[in-house]
């Protein structure tokens, strides 16, 4: 009786049955693994091709989505630490100057640097997943090395020459040529803020590949005064912020009064953020740095392509205005 081979995992039950008995026992044949040649890994260099199903975003919205669930979560996260935080009060200069400190502030674990990380890398998947589906749509046959380029220089080196030259952007595939030229007018080597933020995008999952997010706490340049149940929020204009991340009994915020205050007012509240520490968003809110590139992936960026797929196909996305640039 014959066995039809689908993929490895059939090849390997095929070619080593399960035998009982101790390792190494008489002749039994150690097994071997497939050779890197096989059907099975072919197809598997090119599976989104042979699928069968046509091209779509659906892979890239779901990668959208999920980076979408990842920032709710860091979000939730993030107020549960600001919730945490306390401040104390002391009056200085007879009352002209209020002088405010942070109290034993929890420190930011790994678990917030590990949600924004798996944010971060949904997000830069969902744009090779584009690439990948846009070569499939023309017809290319994309691999596992189909990507979208993110460069910072037009200058690539030339191993051969030992030098940089100038390079054309290129995709391997196939993919259409409308989309190649889009994705060459936001690379970052072009300057602007669509460049701007996918350099942002690019580095920040580069370092979460390596090691943590540097994350730091500090107070917003936002105090407000609630009433005294606790509730509404006029902006206090009198408090300046010293910016620095937090740490047991650090200055934090100064209010100042004219005339003077001898009291601390009880209903003064301030606004902490969790801030990337390093890199190029170092000093920029976490969770308003990732909302702002979602919001450009998901509604200005990915839109621009959506144009070349079915209806059918678009899963979700509206096609842009002026789908090329």
């Amino acid at each position: 009786m014959s066995h039809a081979i689908t993929d490895a995992a059939s090849w390997w039950r095929v070619r080593v049955p399960f035998t009982s008995g101790p390792v190494g026992g008489g002749n039994r044949p150690r097994p071997t693994a497939p050779p890197l040649h096989s059907a099975a890994l072919r197809r598997d260099s090119t599976f989104g091709q042979r699928s069968g199903k046509p091209a779509s975003l659906q892979s890239v919205r779901v990668k959208v989505d999920r980076a979408k669930r990842h920032l709710s979560d860091l979000e939730n996260t993030v107020i549960e630490l600001q919730d945490a935080y306390q401040f104390v009060g002391e009056v200085q200069d007879q009352g002209w100057r209020h002088v405010y400190r942070v109290v034993n502030p929890p420190p930011i674990g790994p678990q917030l640097s590990a949600i924004a990380g798996d944010c971060i890398h949904n997000l830069r998947c969902s744009l090779d997943h584009l690439v990948f589906e846009l070569i499939r749509l023309n017809g290319g046959e994309p691999s596992n090395n189909s990507g979208f380029p993110i460069r910072k220089s037009r200058c690539v080196w030339n191993r051969r020459e030992e030098r940089e030259e100038p390079t054309p952007l290129r995709i391997g595939g196939n993919i259409p040529r409308e989309a190649l030229e889009t994705i060459e007018a936001v690379q970052p080597y072009n300057g602007g803020y669509e460049g701007e933020l996918l350099a942002i995008l690019n580095n920040l999952d580069n370092v979460d590949k390596h090691r943590q997010l540097w994350l730091t706490a500090t107070t917003a340049e936002l105090a407000y005064v609630t009433d005294h149940a606790g509730f509404g929020g006029q902006r206090a204009n009198n408090v300046v912020f010293t910016r620095r991340a937090f740490a047991d009994n650090e200055v934090v915020a100064i209010a100042t009064y004219d005339p003077p205050k001898a009291q601390l007012d009880p209903n003064l509240k301030f606004l902490s953020r969790v801030s990337f520490r390093d890199g190029p968003r170092a000093g920029f809110p976490l969770t308003g740095s990732l909302n702002e590139i979602v919001g450009f992936l998901e509604e200005d960026l990915i839109p621009r392509f959506v144009g070349l797929f079915p209806p059918r196909q678009r899963v979700g996305f509206t096609s842009a205005s002026r789908p090329f640039r």
